[in-house]
């Protein structure tokens, strides 16, 4: 999964310097090097992921938004899901790779993030 968050972050001009994590169950978290250096970006990302524990039908927590990145991907299946929250400091975003409708995918990632946010597993990093 890695390869694929460094690849979206190398080929997208207009996306800023940033450091990035990806979770367990690939929730990706994201934060601009220009705000925190990296174990300030970890210690926020963490803490902010805790907000999405004990999810609220109609709440900001369960909106998403599938995105499938054919331009960078064309013949993968390749899906972010972005997911809203308070502070825009860090984002998230769900990292999903399989074929779906946008529906499913965003309900699937919202799924994985909601178990990231009780383990706050990190596998993969900007610093790796």
């Amino acid at each position: 999964m890695s390869k694929y968050c460094a690849n979206i972050f190398k080929h997208k001009p207009n996306i800023p310097d940033v450091h990035w994590l990806i979770l367990g169950q690939n929730t990706v978290a994201i934060g601009s090097k220009a705000n925190f250096d990296f174990d300030e970006f970890k210690a926020k990302a963490l803490k902010n992921i805790k907000a999405f524990d004990g999810l609220y039908a109609g709440s900001l927590y369960g909106d998403f938004n599938p995105i499938r990145m054919e331009k960078l991907y064309p013949s993968e299946p390749v899906w972010m899901v972005q997911f809203s929250h308070d502070d825009q400091d860090v984002l998230y975003y769900g990292l999903y790779i399989g074929e779906g409708d946008a529906l499913n995918v965003g309900l699937l990632a919202r799924s994985n993030r909601d178990m990231d946010a009780k383990s706050s597993l990190i596998v993969a990093s900007s610093q790796d």
